[in-house]
C-alpha cells in the first residue's frame, strides 16, 4: 500500500481476514439470482449494465426477458434499437439500453462477435465505466481487479474510518488503492459481489445492521459507535414538481402515438417557461404521446385545462380528419410519477375516433413546440421526414417502445373507457 496513506486509515488487520470473514458469510448468504446460476460473460454485462440506478429486484424479470430475446452479443447487435428498447421500457435510464446496444454491434463488427477478455477492452465500450468494467472483468473473467460501486465505497469507508474527522483524509485513490489491495486472487469476481451484497443487505447507508455483519469485528466506525456518520449522508437533490398534459386519441382498438424527439404539441395560454424545455433525453428512442410542456409547480387542484388546447395541433393534421370528430378531449384523470428528480403530476386527456374514419398507415405530423432561446415556443416542423410520421397502433408494439410513462397514462384511458 502506497506508505503515503495516512496511518489513521489504515485497515485493522491483514487482507486475508477480511477475506476470510467476508467470503464465508457470502457462502452462506447470497442472494439466488438467475445471472449467478447461469454464469456467462455475456448475462454479467447485461446485468451489470441493468443494475446501475436500479434495485436487484426490480431487474430479474428484465433481465430474464433480455436474454430470452438477445441470447447472445450477436442476436443483441442483430437487433433494431426500437426492439432492445421495448423490452428495456420500465427501467428507466434509456441511455444504458442505447450504449449497450452500440457496444453490441461494435463488438460484432470490429472484434469478430468476441467480448473483451482484458478490462482494457471493456473500458473501450460504450457505456461501461471503471466501476462497470471491473464487475464484469472480475466477475465473468476472473481477472484480479476491484468494482466500486457506491455500496462498496461505503463498505471501505466504515472499515477504514471511525473518527469521522479522518474522513477529510480519505481520498477516492486511497479507496481505490485499498479495494485493489483487498481484492482475493483466487475468488476476485466473489469478493467483489460480495463486498456489494454486505453494502446491500446489511452495511446500508442508513439501518445499518451492524450486529451481523462477518466483518464488525474489523470495522473501525462499528468499533468508535460512528457508522451513522461514517460516510457523510449526501444532500439529497432537490426535487422539482412539474405538471404536465398527454393526450391518448383512440381509434378502434389503436392508439395515436408521435415517433422519438417530438417535442410539445400544446401550450396552454398564459403557461409560464417549462422546467426542462428538451426532455429527448430522458426518453430518447421511445414513441409517446401528444404533448404539453414539462410546466413548473404542481397543477391547480389537478383541474387541468381546457380540452380545447389540443385542438389547434389536431386539425393541423389534414388527413386526422379531427374536424369531424364534433368535440374536444376531454379529462380522464391524473396520476404521479417519478422521473429522476422530477416530481410529475401527469393530466391525461381522451379523444375516441369514430370507427368509420379511414385507416392511415402514416400521418403527417402537424408542427410541434420547441422552446426557443427567448423563451418563447416556435413552431419546428420535420415535414417530408419518415421519423415524423405518427401512427396508429396496437400496445404493445414491438418496433415502437414506450416509457413507464406512457404506460401509465394508457392504462388510466383504459380504465376510463375512452
Amino acid at each position: 500500500m502506497n506508505p503515503d496513506l495516512p496511518p489513521a486509515i489504515f485497515l485493522s488487520d491483514r487482507p486475508e481476514k477480511y477475506r476470510r470473514l467476508l467470503l464465508a458469510w457470502f457462502d452462506k448468504n447470497k442472494r439466488q439470482l438467475p445471472w449467478r446460476h447461469h454464469r456467462t460473460l455475456y448475462g454479467t454485462w447485461i446485468s451489470e449494465m441493468m443494475l446501475q440506478q436500479t434495485t436487484v429486484k426490480v431487474v430479474v424479470p428484465y433481465w430474464e426477458k433480455f436474454l430470452t430475446a438477445f441470447p447472445d452479443v450477436k442476436a443483441l447487435a442483430a437487433a433494431d434499437l426500437e426492439e432492445v428498447l421495448s423490452l428495456w421500457s420500465g427501467l428507466g435510464y434509456y441511455r444504458r439500453a442505447r450504449q449497450l446496444h452500440e457496444a453490441a454491434r461494435i463488438v460484432v463488427t470490429q472484434l469478430d462477435g468476441e467480448l473483451p477478455c482484458q478490462i482494457e477492452g471493456w473500458l473501450a465500450l460504450p457505456g461501461i465505466g471503471p466501476y462497470a468494467g471491473g464487475a464484469v472483468a472480475s466477475i465473468g473473467l476472473g481477472r484480479r481487479v476491484p468494482a466500486l460501486d457506491a455500496n462498496a465505497r461505503r463498505v471501505f469507508s466504515r472499515w477504514l474510518v471511525g473518527d469521522p474527522h479522518d474522513l477529510a483524509h480519505l481520498k477516492p485513490t486511497h479507496l481505490d488503492q485499498v479495494a485493489t489491495l483487498l481484492v482475493d486472487e483466487d475468488r476476485p469476481g466473489d469478493w467483489n459481489e460480495a463486498v456489494m451484497e454486505l453494502g446491500a443487505l446489511v452495511c446500508r447507508a442508513t439501518g445499518p445492521g451492524c450486529s451481523v455483519c462477518p466483518v464488525r469485528s474489523l470495522c473501525k466506525a462499528n468499533l468508535a459507535g460512528t457508522v451513522d456518520l461514517v460516510p457523510p449522508a449526501k444532500t439529497a437533490a432537490k426535487s422539482l414538481g412539474v405538471h404536465l398534459g398527454l393526450l391518448v386519441v383512440q381509434w378502434k382498438d389503436q392508439v395515436l402515438l408521435l415517433p422519438p424527439g417530438t417535442g410539445p404539441v400544446a401550450v396552454p395560454t398564459d403557461s409560464p417557461p417549462p422546467v426542462r424545455a428538451d426532455i429527448s433525453g430522458i426518453h430518447g428512442g421511445l414513441w409517446g404521446l401528444p404533448s404539453t410542456p414539462w410546466l413548473p409547480g404542481p397543477a391547480k387542484g389537478d383541474i387541468g385545462w381546457p380540452g380545447h388546447i389540443w385542438r389547434p395541433w389536431l386539425t393541423a393534421i389534414p388527413n386526422l380528419e379531427y374536424t369531424s370528430v364534433g368535440g374536444d378531449p376531454v379529462l380522464l384523470g391524473s396520476f404521479r410519477h417519478a422521473i429522476t428528480r422530477y416530481r410529475l403530476v401527469v393530466m391525461v386527456y381522451g379523444l375516441g375516433l369514430a370507427d368509420t374514419l379511414p385507416h392511415m398507415d402514416e400521418l403527417l405530423v402537424a408542427p410541434s413546440k420547441t422552446q426557443s432561446g427567448g423563451g418563447e415556443f416556435a413552431e419546428t416542423s420535420a415535414a417530408g421526414t419518415k421519423s415524423m410520421g405518427a401512427h396508429f397502433l396496437g400496445i404493445p408494439s414491438p418496433k415502437h417502445p414506450i416509457s413507464n410513462l406512457v404506460a401509465k397514462s394508457l392504462r388510466l384511458a383504459a380504465d376510463s373507457s375512452v
